[in-house]
């Protein structure tokens, strides 16, 4: 399982860079792992970025508990392999 942010999306109209939104996301973030002590990992693939927990429970607890202060930290989905999305927008 993992947390999926999209930096883009087709016929998306905002004027937020993919290089941007990584640095949007990533200050989200930072301050949700400051603020829980949790340590995650990333990875970039393709337009998305993916955040991986040690723990299952933990995407629970992200989802319940996530605050954002960006648009682009606001399009995210929890995914889990070999499965359709669960979106959370």
């Amino acid at each position: 399982m993992y947390v999926e942010f999209r930096l883009t999306t087709q016929g998306d109209r905002s004027l937020v860079r993919p290089e941007i939104a990584i640095h949007l996301i990533n200050r989200d973030l930072h301050a949700w792992s400051d603020k829980y002590n949790i340590p995650y990992t990333t990875k970039i693939h393709k337009l998305t970025k993916r955040v991986f927990f040690d723990s299952p429970e933990t995407y629970s607890f992200f989802a319940l508990t996530f605050e954002t202060t960006s648009y682009a930290s606001t399009k995210w989905s929890l995914i889990e392999p070999m499965s359709r999305p669960k979106s959370i927008d």
